[in-house]
């Protein structure tokens, strides 16, 4: 016999609420709600049975689920989200934000002159067919001008002031008009251009990042956020490590530090060795220089000077950036 059993569901709670589950009663109460905890007594010879397996199978679930989970249900560093918590607060004003800039934008006198003129005021279809339908609708106006209105760029940050005069009308008029608001929204090309087609709304990225890996020249890497002003610290800095450290970014090591000031001088010290200098000579001149980290006098105080002063520079171009430093190392 299989049946909802209210008590697998009250016991799943309790041991949740026992173990270190991370999750707070509302989490817990949301789940049990939203499962229906099923025991089948035959398969089992017992119904007893058939609950303690249930229950089992439905902890493992959830905490096989947490460990996988969104970060409004995770444990952070500073504690248990909570539904009012910042992870929770800046998803929800992200959300908010994107449904508040889409009604503004759908008042832009272009907007509306746009739709009435070129749609006869009828949006073509949003959700699942918006794809298709801006694709259409533009192919049939222009095919080549396709992959510019529909661009990935976020327009704000990458403006074009190409005023395109050559693009035929209406696709000239619709690029310009979702250049505009795209800038002021802070939208991404593609996602201004379907709004005005079709009135989906763009998602506003209130924290985002990318990465720039220079293979010749590591160095020169770098990692990019743009954040808005009312982002929490703390989401900053878990998205940069995420960065940083995820293989699918830059997968910097772990034990990735900033090199230390004496580092830092025998690395651009060594500009100034040449092959006519001795290693005394180098070691006498930069304790002249830099008395403060000065090498003492020794047999092997010359190869030692070499060798640190060979790691500086090998630590500053070659960082380590995971599996990239390896490739690129042969290691």
């Amino acid at each position: 016999m299989k049946m909802n059993d209210p008590e697998v569901r009250a016991e799943v709670v309790a041991r949740l609420r026992r173990a270190d589950h991370r999750a707070e009663d509302w989490q817990l109460e949301k789940m049990a709600a939203n499962n229906a905890f099923t025991v089948d007594e035959e398969e089992y010879g017992s119904l007893s049975q058939a609950r303690e397996t249930a229950v089992r199978d439905a902890v493992g679930a959830w905490l096989a689920y947490y460990e996988n989970a969104p970060a409004t249900v995770r444990r952070t560093e500073h504690g248990t989200s909570r539904p009012d918590g910042p992870k929770h607060l800046a998803a929800l004003r992200g959300r908010a934000l994107s449904k508040l800039s889409a009604a503004d934008a759908a008042k832009h006198p272009g907007v509306v002159a746009f739709r009435a003129e070129h749609l006869a005021g009828q949006l073509l279809p949003a959700g699942e067919e918006a794809d298709q339908a801006c694709l259409d609708w533009i192919t049939e106006r222009g095919p080549e001008y396709y992959g510019r209105l529909m661009g990935a760029r976020f327009v704000a940050d990458e403006p074009d002031t190409d005023r395109h005069p050559r693009m035929p009308e209406p696709l000239r008029e619709l690029y310009l008009l979702s250049e505009e608001i795209g800038k002021k929204y802070s939208w991404i090309k593609g996602a201004a251009t379907m709004f005005v087609l079709t009135g989906q709304e763009p998602e506003v990225f209130p924290l985002r990042a990318s990465g720039r890996i220079t293979y010749n020249w590591l160095p020169a890497s770098r990692i990019t956020l743009v954040i808005d002003p009312w982002v929490s610290p703390d989401e900053v800095r878990d998205l940069y490590h995420h960065v940083r450290k995820s293989d699918s970014y830059f997968g910097a090591d772990a034990n990735l530090r900033p090199q230390l000031e004496k580092a830092l001088l025998l690395a651009e010290f060594s500009i100034t060795c040449t092959d006519d200098e001795s290693g005394t000579e180098q070691v006498q001149r930069w304790n002249t220089e830099h008395p403060e980290h000065a090498y003492p006098d020794g047999v092997r105080v010359a190869g030692n000077f070499r060798r640190d002063m060979r790691q500086a520079v090998d630590r500053l171009l070659n960082p380590k950036l995971g599996h990239i430093g390896r490739a690129l190392n042969g290691r």
